[in-house]
């Protein structure tokens, strides 16, 4: 399933990103994978995107670990025709 189709609306007046998928790019250093367990505990679904598999899967375990709900997706974005690839997946 494409990506763009996953993304929802989201209530602009709530604060709750209530199954809202969103995909968080550079999530393997410290500051994205900070924005990741915050956009998980407002309960987002979040698309944990970067380019090092071991550091995105230990974060998106941790966040599954917490409740929240998250996966990890290895793409690096300055990859123009991977990126291409990947969103269409």
């Amino acid at each position: 399933m494409s990506l763009v189709r996953l993304v929802k609306a989201v209530d602009p007046m709530s604060s709750r990103l209530d199954g809202a998928v969103v995909v968080v790019a550079g999530a393997g250093g410290a500051v994205g994978a900070a924005v990741v367990h915050r956009l998980a505990r407002d309960g987002a679904v979040v698309v944990a995107a970067g380019r090092g598999e071991g550091r995105l899967r230990a974060l998106a375990e941790d966040v599954e670990r917490a409740g929240g709900q998250a996966s990890a997706h290895v793409v690096d974005f300055l990859d123009v025709d991977a990126l291409r690839l990947w969103v269409g997946q």
